[in-house]
């Protein structure tokens, strides 16, 4: 700083904040091209003070949680191998875009205790007992307020009418049909999100008012789903199914307020002794739930087969890899030239980038590759659940996974499961492909075939299945 601006600084009294921001600034600068960009965030978060301004004020907690997954997601841009000054430039583009970053996930499904969270946050988890509270609530206005956004117009201002005493503008109300279905379609993605998290339990708390009844809400499409009449909780009908049903007693906006202050001041000692005096419910927590992949993980134990010794070697990786680049070749019908365009969480050195494209360019020219280019229709990464007796001398469980390949004709259906194993043994994944086929019959009504296909050595084993019980 000059001199003339040195005596600015001293006038205002910002001479002394003014010299801790330059030493922070250049603390950063001497870091930028040699630690992470999570690092640098970190020493910034601490050493700039940041953490202790929001920690001063207890209405300012909340925001504390911005810090993890800011860090979080600078994490994976140190992954993917960007520099600092692209992971500024990212960062830049969801500025003020208020968008949930759902690749971001900070919780861990096998944390002990109750963990309170949004459905988003709760992608990828699984938990024994799911409640999915206020099922009926959540839907968005019908109105359109001062002002809407509009995808064609941005946001648009509206007038406020002289007959409803509301806001409204011809704008919104044309845009009204596709919002719906919009929104019908991400409340429908949620559900799928919430029901799935569940390992034994899930249970839906929910109810109808004058004016959610006939609204897209969780609760109106699962009992859609589940048949039961158009805005109607029907007990009978559910508990035909399986699912218990429970009236829960109204209780009024006063009595709620007056158990909520009621409960602040009780001591630790009596919320205690209320606690152990409470009724306990006992649920059957036997896992009914398995990936395929899962099920007789104990049966086969690995063979002690060494891998390469090398620093850039992750089997699991280099089997995702292979699987991507065949996926992106069915998708594209070609093969592609950079390993960004397949969304893989890091950069894979060359080495392990060349073995693989080998692989899958090797299938892809195979008599087997070609029908991929003869079928009808092609699929990658299809996923399932399906009931059935796949379970511990042979009980009725739940399985899910992922097919590797799909190849429908017109008569029939064939499945393809990718291997990279160095060593073809079959025996140890006919399970998952009888599983597979299974899957496929009960989507499609036709007849399947399997084939497991050892993409290091060309091998192929094939399976024909009979009929089966399973159903999805």
């Amino acid at each position: 700083v000059t001199d003339e601006g040195e005596q600015v600084l001293k006038q205002y009294g910002d001479l002394d904040a003014f010299r801790q921001a330059a030493g922070l600034y250049l603390h950063l600068c001497s870091l930028a091209d040699r630690v992470p960009s999570a690092v640098l965030l970190r020493e910034l978060w601490y050493r700039g003070g940041y953490r202790y301004v929001l920690l001063r004020k207890q209405e300012y907690h909340p925001y504390l949680e911005f810090y993890e997954y800011l860090r979080e997601l600078l994490r994976q841009y140190d992954r993917e191998g960007h520099s600092l000054a692209l992971c500024t430039d990212m960062l830049k583009e969801h500025l003020g875009s208020n968008e949930k970053l759902q690749e971001l996930k900070l919780l861990r499904g096998e944390s002990g205790g109750v963990q309170v969270m949004t459905v988003h946050k709760a992608k990828g988890l699984e938990f024994p007992v799911v409640i999915l509270a206020d099922a009926g609530g959540g839907t968005r206005k019908d109105s359109a307020g001062k002002f809407s956004w509009t995808r064609g117009f941005g946001p648009v201002l509206s007038h406020r009418s002289s007959f409803t005493d509301s806001y409204d503008n011809i704008i919104s109300r044309t845009e009204k049909p596709r919002l719906k279905l919009e929104e019908e379609a991400e409340v429908k993605r949620l559900l799928y999100v919430a029901l799935t998290r569940s390992q034994q339990r899930c249970i839906i708390s929910g109810g109808h008012t004058r004016t959610n009844r006939n609204s897209v809400t969780p609760l109106n499409l699962l009992l859609e789903a589940l048949g039961c009449p158009a805005g109607e909780i029907c007990g009978e009908h559910l508990e035909c199914q399986g699912i218990a049903f429970e009236q829960i007693p109204m209780l009024s906006e006063e009595d709620l307020h007056a158990e909520g202050a009621k409960g602040q001041n009780r001591d630790a000692s009596e919320l205690k002794q209320l606690f152990a005096s409470a009724p306990v419910r006992r649920y059957d927590a036997r896992r009914i739930r398995y990936p395929v992949t899962g099920l007789h993980e104990q049966e086969f134990q690995p063979s002690g087969e060494q891998v390469e010794n090398s620093e850039y070697w992750d089997p699991l990786f280099f089997g995702e890899l292979t699987h991507r680049i065949i996926e992106y070749a069915v998708k594209h019908r070609s093969l592609p030239e950079d390993a960004q365009l397949l969304g893989v969480m890091r950069r894979p050195p060359k080495p392990f980038w060349k073995e693989a494209f080998a692989l899958a360019e090797q299938f892809l020219s195979s008599p087997d590759g070609e029908k991929v280019r003869q079928a009808q229709e092609a699929e990658s990464e299809v996923s399932f659940v399906l009931w059935g007796p796949y379970g511990p001398n042979g009980g009725e469980i739940f399985v899910q996974g992922q097919i590797d390949l799909l190849l429908h004709w017109e008569d029939r259906c064939e499945v393809i499961d990718f291997k990279t194993d160095r060593r073809a043994v079959p025996e140890q994944h006919e399970q998952q492909l009888r599983i597979y086929c299974d899957a496929v019959k009960q989507m499609t009504g036709k007849p399947v075939e399997g084939m497991l296909y050892y993409l290091r050595s060309g091998e192929v084993w094939r399976l024909e299945l009979p009929d089966s019980s399973g159903q999805l």
